[in-house]
């Protein structure tokens, strides 16, 4: 029941020159580490081969074994690895370039297997491979979907996830339109914000039924003079409507223009 998830989908067609361009460029950008899943050791392979520096999950080894020499490295690539044991990992990011769905197979005239199945693997598979970004309280993950069909199997997102969904980023073409940041977050600076200032959204003063529904908001981007320490005072929870009218601005706004935003609504 806890983490929480960032979701970006894709309008590109599989298996086009767009699609493997759109790939490499989502894994460069993408938060670090990155778990990329496929839905064959063939796909894995090809994409390995584009990746620099990426791990390659090998047939007779587990998605364990595999996260387990990566050394250095900061992409995994492994097939099938929806469900199975823990690694050691904490993903950052989930890349899914193919869901794992394919029509149903015709063999000498006779149906062998059915489209309803198919489906249903595809939903259940899916569902556990967003778990793979879940492995702790404050687990932070963006997950993303680079396959156009996923808008026949948007009903695979649990409940208490479909508000983030609904704010799901659309990746158009071989244009990516959000921007991820490489930049390192302590995710230390969650705990302590919420433990200095409470849950409660401190614009609207929105009350969480969830600690995941409310974000930390960082006053001064961490995009505008890199690297540096990052203390209290610094930052702000808002919930996510506050959160996204903070960063209307540029630079952006603080909690007390976002509260003024907020009363003249009201009146």
């Amino acid at each position: 029941v806890h983490g929480k998830l960032h979701f970006h989908v894709s309008d590109v067609e599989i298996n086009t020159p767009e699609w493997m361009d759109i790939v490499q460029k989502v894994v460069d950008q993408a938060m670090r580490p990155t778990l990329m899943v496929t839905p064959s050791h063939e796909l894995a392979q090809t994409l390995g081969s584009l990746i620099p520096n990426a791990v390659v999950r090998q047939p007779e080894e587990t998605t364990s074994e595999a996260a387990n020499r990566m050394g250095e490295a900061d992409v995994l690539i492994a097939a099938g690895a929806w469900a199975g044991l823990d690694t050691t990992v904490r993903w950052s990011s989930v890349v899914v370039p193919r869901i794992p769905f394919d029509r149903p197979v015709v063999l000498d005239g006779h149906q062998e297997s059915h489209f309803l199945n198919s489906r249903n693997s595809a939903v259940r598979r899916m569902r556990q491979v967003i778990g793979r970004g879940l492995r702790s309280p404050e687990a932070e993950c963006h997950v993303f979907i680079l396959d156009s069909r996923i808008k026949e199997f948007e009903f695979f997102v649990p409940k208490r996830f479909r508000p983030q969904w609904a704010d799901k980023d659309h990746l158009e073409g071989a244009r990516i339109e959000v921007s991820l940041s490489k930049l390192e977050r302590d995710p230390t600076v969650r705990t302590r914000a919420l433990s200095h200032y409470g849950q409660d959204c401190m614009a609207c003063g929105f009350k969480p039924r969830h600690i995941s529904q409310v974000d930390v908001h960082h006053l001064f981007p961490l995009s505008q003079g890199g690297e540096r320490l990052t203390s209290i005072k610094d930052v702000a929870v808002l919930c996510a409507t506050c959160h996204r009218l903070a960063h209307s601005t540029n630079p952006p706004m603080t909690v007390e223009a976002i509260k003024a935003v907020n009363i003249s609504k009201e009146y």
